[in-house]
């Protein structure tokens, strides 16, 4: 039986645009849809083998549904325009490929692909449904149906009736009916109000359809639902038709659908050739001809290894020629201080290839080469600088960090995956075979860092960057070992003393740790009430710390579970740990700083977690005790007073805030005096507290449940302080508006430094698409305080190689929005007050940035 292929295309270029990072071509057009499209298309014709295809298209026009129901597929937000060009240019490829296009204005594709299926019903023929949703399961029968996609855009699935029956325990037609009753979110159609999936296809189990249903309704025979649910079934049964009047795929449209025009041929060679090498997708071509005549043998790649002084010179004689040169260095271990250094790698654009072993390196480096005017290209290039002495001064082109600008939500930023994905090809994971993919690769990813307009936080902040976190991570932080042995016999003798006052109370030994044991002494032995605390996934009480802090009054064994639990933590996370990390020559630490370590622009550090170390309590100043400065050297820390409520205030141009800010004026209580309508005298400490809730809860997104929690009141008053919020700081909430709605238009949010973060699902359904609005609101703040930290950064550090005082100061930490960094104590005081003035104007804004400054021997007591 031949084989007909029937492709839902806006609904396959929607869902590869979903699925894959931004994609741009080498003019800078965005095809991160058309190439998911492309993938998918030429995995379905490999896999289905179809003899004839046909490609249908939803038109922007309203269809019949839109005129009959306002509301249908209201709550869908219109894509950005770069969607839209992606289309046409899908367009343009199925033509190349002789695939005929059927679109029809007032209906969606899946009516014509509906119209078709019940055209060729009598022929023998197999219709595939080629899609990326599942709406059109309803049309599959013996001869019909659906490949769609699983996950991403490489797993798909095949379903036929047993598939469907597999999955929802319904025929395909009994999908219908099943809609019906239980509506469909992603289109807006209401069905019956408070009947789920699980009730719809209980109900269509029974009775077969929505006919036979509310007949045995009318005719009052028993139906096994609650009365309320009954009651809703019989108010609701109009809508219940007129959802399934919605829902249903019509099949009787009048379309020109000539099978044999649909016939699959040979696509046009020139023409798709010259397409998709327009977009970038060379690597394509192979998939779809057959080149192999014309494809030069593969040239072997061979590694020059420099072992004599004559191999030396050639070396260096190319180096002076060539202006654009990969780097990269071969070596073993995760940190400065523990690494082996076995050799350095060099490419040219000619794919030559040199090795240094480490050996060579002093007659090497003998004599210093003007690297200054080369464009170095390399991944990862602060070990580069760590390690090679000769190399400290230079800028790279840095592959890893260049990746993160453009995807800051991917997993993976392992140079043999960033190699595959972008150069669209197996990868030789091997030193040489990375070697000599590092120029190529760079120029497509900067290829796209212009198109996505990313180059202005590359060139001025995290290029320059990259010399300031090597530094960071050389000169480490000087820890205190026998401190926090002190501190861990402490915690050991108060762990002991909380666990016999917690077995007293109990009137057994238990597992404090476990939380089934504690949830059995708690709630069954001392019998204390459980009514307001949730459950686990395994229908347990909940004990974690949450939970606790609600009943911490209900017996005085809370209190000391909750203090046992913080000091085993603290004990755990920090004094066990901080000393394994401690470098036995330097007796520092030297962690791993990383700029590709979140979506938001921020740093983190890991191998220990500097960032993480507790700040808050008399047993967060005791560790932060064992950080100390070098003999003769001080600790100072500049830290930012409320910098991303000054930004937001900033960016808002809110009357209010500004006025607040630039008066000196205390943000939180000015904000508490105007929710409540009292003066700022009558504001108490409670009142203050709720206030700075909010005005941080809302510049990160809190909804007013979360607020609620956190503020200790009740979901009304949350709705209440919230409103009167917005009513005083209008200027904030039409900003923060309008930073969401630009954001659904653009598909992106950014800072005014033009760092982007892409939102893809953005303005869609579900926890993740709700989790990409609070990012849209809170980015450009949060980034720019990123951004500023950075600036920051480079400035100080450009400060100290100015003033040769390289060995007298030095940054050691940046956490959040503050630094602290290691100087000699004579100097301190005076560089403290210019790093101040850096920091303070870092950028120019409506209102002043404020930092605090603290000086001391230990990072637990500064001053």
């Amino acid at each position: 039986m031949k084989k007909l292929v029937i492709i839902d295309s806006y609904a396959l270029v929607h869902r590869s645009y979903h699925a894959l990072p931004p994609l741009t071509s080498p003019e800078g057009i965005l095809v991160n849809g058309v190439y998911g499209f492309m993938l998918f298309l030429l995995k379905m014709i490999n896999d289905l083998k179809p003899d004839y295809i046909v490609a249908t298209f939803d038109m922007a026009a309203p269809t019949f549904r839109h005129k009959e129901y306002k509301k249908y597929k209201a709550k869908r937000v219109k894509m950005p325009d770069n969607f839209y060009e992606q289309i046409q240019i899908v367009k343009d490829l199925l033509q190349a490929f002789n695939i005929p296009i059927l679109e029809k204005k007032g209906y969606e594709a899946d009516d014509i692909i509906g119209s078709i299926t019940e055209k060729l019903k009598n022929k023998n023929i197999q219709s595939f449904i080629v899609t990326g949703d599942l709406d059109t399961l309803q049309l599959i029968s013996d001869k019909v149906f659906v490949y769609t996609l699983r996950r991403g855009i490489q797993d798909q699935v095949t379903y036929d009736k047993e598939k469907v029956f597999e999955r929802f325990e319904l025929k395909p037609e009994q999908l219908i009916d099943w809609k019906a009753l239980r509506g469909d979110p992603s289109d807006n159609v209401p069905g019956v109000p408070s009947i789920g999936e699980k009730t719809a296809s209980t109900l269509i189990k029974e009775f077969g359809t929505l006919d036979n249903l509310y007949k045995k309704i009318k005719d009052e025979e028993k139906i096994k639902v609650s009365p309320r649910i009954l009651g809703k079934l019989k108010d609701y049964e109009d809508q219940a038709y007129f959802s399934r009047h919605l829902v249903t795929i019509q099949k009787d449209m009048k379309i020109r659908f000539d099978l044999e025009k649909a016939k699959l041929n040979p696509p046009s060679k020139d023409k798709l050739t010259s397409l998709l090498n327009g977009l970038g997708f060379r690597s394509l071509i192979p998939k779809i001809f057959d080149l192999k005549k014309n494809i030069p043998p593969v040239k072997k790649i061979s590694l020059n290894i420099i072992n004599t002084s004559s191999k030396i010179e050639e070396l260096k004689q190319k180096i002076n020629q060539e202006q654009t040169i990969g780097l990269l260095l071969d070596f073993k271990g995760e940190k400065f201080g523990q690494r082996e250094i076995n050799g350095i790698g060099f490419s040219f654009i000619d794919n030559t290839l040199f090795y240094i072993p480490n050996h060579q390196f002093a007659d090497f480096f003998k004599e210093q080469l003007d690297w200054s005017q080369k464009e170095l290209i390399s991944y990862d290039a602060k070990i580069i600088l760590e390690e090679i002495e000769e190399f400290s001064s230079c800028l790279f082109e840095d592959i890893k960090i260049l990746v993160w600008l453009l995807d800051s939500e991917r997993k993976n930023y392992k140079f043999f995956s960033i190699a595959k994905f972008f150069l669209e090809q197996e990868i030789d994971d091997s030193f040489t075979g990375s070697l000599s993919k590092l120029i190529p690769l760079w120029e497509i990813i900067k290829n796209r860092i212009t198109a996505l307009g990313l180059e202005n936080v590359w060139e001025t902040e995290e290029k320059l960057l990259i010399s300031v976190i090597s530094s960071m991570e050389k000169h480490g932080i000087l820890i205190d070992k026998n401190w926090l042995g002190k501190l861990t016999k402490r915690a050991e003798k108060e762990i002991n003393i909380l666990e016999k006052k917690i077995y007293q109370l109990s009137g057994k030994e238990f597992n404090i740790s476990s939380p089934k044991q504690l949830s059995e002494i708690l709630f069954e032995d001392l019998k204390i009430s459980s009514s307001d605390l949730k459950k686990t996934a395994t229908k347990k009480i909940s004990t974690n710390a949450n939970e606790l802090l609600k009943i911490r009054s209900s017996h005085p064994i809370i209190p000391l579970i909750i203090e046992y639990r913080g000091i085993k933590k603290l004990k755990n996370s920090f004094l066990d740990t901080l000393p394994t990390f401690i470098n036995p020559k330097t007796n520092r630490i030297h962690t791993i700083w990383k700029q590709t370590g979140t979506a938001t622009g921020r740093l983190s550090s890991e191998k220990p977690n500097l960032q993480n170390i507790p700040q808050k309590g008399d047993w967060g100043t005791q560790i932060r005790k064992a950080f100390v400065s070098e003999k003769s050297f001080s600790l100072v820390s500049l830290d930012y007073s409320q910098i991303e409520l000054r930004l937001a205030a900033h960016l808002s141009g809110d009357i209010k805030m500004i006025e607040a800010f630039n008066q000196g004026k205390d943000i939180h209580k000015i904000t508490s005096a105007y929710i409540n309508n009292i003066s700022e005298e009558q504001v108490t400490p409670s009142m203050r507290q709720k206030a700075k809730i909010l005005n941080f809860g809302i510049i990160y997104g809190m909804g007013n449940k979360a607020f609620a929690q956190e503020a200790g009141i009740s979901l009304d008053e949350a709705k209440s302080f919230r409103e009167k919020y917005f009513s005083n700081f209008s200027g904030l909430k039409n900003y923060l508006d309008f930073s969401l709605e630009n954001a659904k238009k653009l598909g992106y949010a950014e800072t005014i430094f033009g760092r982007k973060r892409f939102l893809p699902l953005l303005g869609g359904l579900g926890r993740i698409a709700r989790g990409q609005e609070r990012i849209a609101l809170n980015m450009p703040i949060q980034g720019l305080a990123a951004d500023i930290i950075k600036i920051v950064m480079i400035k100080i550090q450009e400060l100290i190689k100015s003033k040769y005082i390289e060995s007298d100061l030095k940054i050691l930490i940046q956490v959040h929005d503050e630094l602290i960094l290691e100087a000699k104590s004579e100097i301190i005081k005076e560089m403290s007050l210019l790093f101040k003035n850096i920091m303070e104007n870092a950028v120019k804004l409506k209102v002043p940035l404020k930092v605090d400054i603290s000086i001391g021997n230990k990072w637990g007591e500064m001053e």
